[in-house]
């Protein structure tokens, strides 16, 4: 195992975020950045865990950005890309509207 290889790294963060470790799991996904600021799983699930385990709406938002940034045509599924799932959150359609 090499010592800063990202995609170890993101892999532990995974773990981090599976063992209810999301502050943690974080730490990691910035080393993993910092280590190959191209990897685009690392920001796609820092993103995540940002808006679903720790309510940081606005972080994930940003960290989604840095990665449409770094690559326009990033993609988050095979059938939805990075600037679709921007808009989708952007527009509030994960809110809740129901009263």
């Amino acid at each position: 195992m090499k010592p800063g290889n990202a995609n170890v790294l993101t892999d532990l963060e995974i773990m981090y975020r599976r063992s209810g470790q999301p502050d943690k799991a974080i730490i990691i996904f910035d080393k993993a950045i910092t280590a190959d600021s191209k990897n685009e799983n690392s920001r796609l699930n820092k993103g995540t865990v940002q808006m679903h385990d720790l309510n940081d709406r606005n972080g994930a938002l940003r960290t989604w950005e840095d990665l449409l940034e770094a690559n326009p045509l990033a993609m988050a599924s095979k059938n939805q890309s990075i600037a679709q799932m921007l808009k989708h959150y952007k527009e509030g359609h994960d809110k809740d509207v129901s009263n």
